[in-house]
């Protein structure tokens, strides 16, 4: 496959999803959501290769475009809040939220969008999030701004919060916790979450 052959395949699919599409997280056929998708980026790869896929945003422009980039699921792409998502329970195999939970306005919220997304997965399902932290940042708080939209971010993980949220809810971790940390300005946190049934 040349670089070319790659690019179609993944775009610019953030490289933690990618390490879980190549350990075979997903299964095809299975539905997927994007919370927080923006364009879309992380659902291209699962567009292509026979996954139910939905999307949403609260930006409408970013839903147009993810509406035209992926056609035949275009009904599927909402404008949406996280902490009150337009679905039944259990409705998802596996949930993808990148870079969205940090910009909760406060703890509340966090806890509603995370609730919400705990609520439509399925039993057994995987929920990825990668959200700002103040893991490895020698106690500072990130420093955290969308760079399309200027937009800053409040909210960040704790060690502490993580292992709350494993107390609170009906969840353990399929990976462990990985944090990158950005020029000692901001730590991006990926949890692997299993719902427990």
């Amino acid at each position: 496959m040349n670089q070319q052959e790659l690019h179609k395949a993944i775009g610019n699919t953030d490289i933690y999803v990618i390490d879980q599409i190549l350990k075979q997280r997903y299964l095809a056929g299975q539905h997927i959501l994007d919370a927080g998708c923006a364009r879309g980026r992380n659902l291209n790869w699962f567009y292509q290769n026979n996954f139910e896929i939905a999307g949403i945003d609260i930006d409408s422009d970013f839903i147009a475009e993810a509406k035209e980039r992926y056609p035949n699921s275009a009904s599927a792409f909402q404008i949406e809040n996280l902490d009150a998502l337009p679905y039944a329970d259990a409705s998802f195999d596996h949930i993808l939220c990148c870079a969205v939970l940090h910009f909760a306005e406060d703890e509340n919220q966090f806890t509603a969008m995370f609730s919400e997304l705990i609520r439509v997965l399925k039993p057994e399902g995987s929920l990825l999030i990668r959200m700002a932290s103040d893991i490895g940042l020698d106690g500072n708080a990130p420093v955290i701004k969308y760079k399309v939209t200027g937009q800053k971010g409040t909210y960040y993980l704790t060690r502490d919060r993580i292992s709350k949220l494993l107390e609170e809810f009906p969840i353990e971790l399929l990976e462990p916790v990985k944090s990158t940390n950005v020029q000692d300005e901001r730590s991006m946190t990926t949890l692997l979450i299993r719902k427990t049934p």
